[in-house]
């Protein structure tokens, strides 16, 4: 699958993301997938680990709010 996370990472090329399994898992595979992310290409299921203030976007915001005030 190749994910588009330009929304929360600026990055311009889309990242290949790949399950993590027995045969793969010493290769260092990028399972995960990041709010707001959209998938370009590929298919697969997603279990949500965290939401809200617990992500990476939940994180920052506190920071963007006190520069606004």
């Amino acid at each position: 699958m190749l994910c588009d996370e330009s929304s929360l990472t600026g990055e311009t090329e889309s990242v290949q993301k790949e399950a993590l399994n027995s045969h793969n898992i010493g290769l260092n595979p990028n399972p995960f997938l990041l709010q707001s992310s959209i998938a370009n290409t590929g298919d697969g299921k997603a279990i949500v680990l965290v939401v809200g203030m617990r992500t990476r976007v939940g994180k920052v915001r506190p920071m963007l709010d006190f520069e606004n005030s």
